[in-house]
C-alpha cells in the first residue's frame, strides 16, 4: 500500500472577512505536489486575499493554510521557506502587479513577476 503524497499546497476551510465583507467564505481545495495552479477570477473575489494569506501578511479568521505540509498560521517562518508565487499579470494592471510582488517579497515569499509586466 502506498502513501498519498502532500498537497504542495492545502486550503481547509479558509474565511477571513473585513468589517461586514466577507472576502473569503470556507474556501478549500488542493494542489498535489509538481503540478501548476493558476488562481482566476473576477475583482474582488478575494484572490489577493488569499495569497496575502499563504505569504503570511494575513491570518485567516478561520481555516487552515499548509504549505508542503507545514501550516503556516501556526509556523509562518517554515511555511515561507516553502512558498514561490509567480504573478502573472495583463499590462492593464501592472502597478498591482507590482504591489502584491512588493507585498509578497517583504515577506520574504519567493516572488517572480514576468519580465512582460515590469515597467
Amino acid at each position: 500500500m502506498t502513501t498519498a503524497p502532500v498537497p504542495a499546497v492545502k486550503i481547509e476551510g479558509v474565511s477571513k472577512r473585513y468589517g461586514r465583507t466577507l472576502a473569503l467564505d470556507n474556501v478549500s481545495f488542493e494542489v498535489p505536489p509538481g503540478e501548476l495552479f493558476a488562481l482566476l477570477g473576477p475583482n474582488g473575489a478575494g484572490k489577493t486575499t488569499l495569497l496575502h494569506i499563504l505569504c503570511t501578511i494575513l491570518r485567516p479568521d478561520s481555516g487552515k493554510a499548509l504549505i508542503n505540509g507545514t501550516d503556516i498560521i501556526k509556523n509562518p517562518v517554515e511555511g515561507r521557506r516553502n512558498l514561490g508565487i509567480a504573478a502573472l499579470m495583463s499590462s492593464r494592471i501592472r502597478s498591482k502587479a507590482a504591489a502584491t510582488s512588493a507585498s509578497c517579497s517583504r515577506s520574504r515569499a519567493s516572488t517572480t513577476v514576468s519580465p512582460s509586466t515590469r515597467t
